[in-house]
């Protein structure tokens, strides 16, 4: 349980959505498998500089995977055939990156999604625990804080035991209402500002912002600001 550093084994390249989960004797999809609070929705590989999600394995390539258990999790060669994926509602989704405006030292990213079908309070699968930090001296880590979390269970019993989290999945119902998701970094051996940047799945309606030390800056305005070390202990995406 917890992350796993894996590789593909095969060479040929492999879909995430064709892998399966196997845990105590049943097999279930991936995506059937993250819905069972078996696997993190998401898989990670780091290019370049940064984490990103991986929805396609390649030969040698190695990939984060994040899981609630000891499971096996099987490749299986395939056709790219798409009429067999399960059809997800992603909703609407912004990532924010935070990197070294000096371009050296590793980033890191954090999301937040409104759907319709989302769970409100933590859930497994869909709330995704803080990436784990790259094996090098200088990087920014950077994580949505949910400290009232910690010590909660979900439906499955999965029980919250850090407050750091890489994505945060709200009901998209609760759009019209104040939504505000807490965020920090850490900056280690990065001599320069910070580079913060965005992209959004779609237009939302809302207004939207980042209060960075109390200065807010209009997401729908701005592609990137660049701020201090100092500052990234105190911010808001509202």
């Amino acid at each position: 349980s917890g992350w796993n550093l894996a590789a593909n084994p095969l060479v040929t390249i492999v879909s995430k959505d064709l892998l399966t989960v196997e845990y105590d004797g049943e097999t279930l999809s991936w995506q059937q498998a993250a819905n069972a609070g078996w696997v993190q929705t998401n898989i990670n590989e780091w290019f370049l500089d940064n984490h990103q999600h991986a929805n396609e394995l390649v030969p040698f390539g190695g990939y984060w995977i994040h899981t609630s258990r000891a499971l096996d999790v099987h490749f299986t060669p395939h056709l790219n055939d798409y009429d067999s994926r399960e059809v997800v509602d992603e909703g609407w989704n912004l990532q924010l990156t935070a990197s070294d405006a000096l371009g050296n030292a590793g980033g890191d990213f954090v999301e937040v999604t409104l759907k319709e079908d989302a769970n409100k309070q933590f859930l497994y699968g869909e709330d995704e625990f803080d990436h784990p930090n790259p094996i090098r001296p200088d990087f920014i880590d950077m994580h949505i804080d949910r400290f009232d979390w910690v010590g909660i269970s979900d439906n499955h019993g999965i029980m919250v035991e850090s407050p750091y989290f890489s994505s945060d999945v709200r009901p998209l119902s609760e759009v019209a209402d104040f939504q505000a998701w807490n965020i920090s970094a850490e900056a280690y051996n990065v001599p320069g500002d910070v580079k913060l940047s965005w992209s959004m799945t779609d237009e939302i309606e809302s207004d939207l912002h980042l209060v960075v030390k109390g200065e807010a800056y209009n997401l729908k305005e701005l592609a990137s600001v660049d701020v201090p070390t100092t500052s990234l202990d105190d911010m808001v995406l509202v």
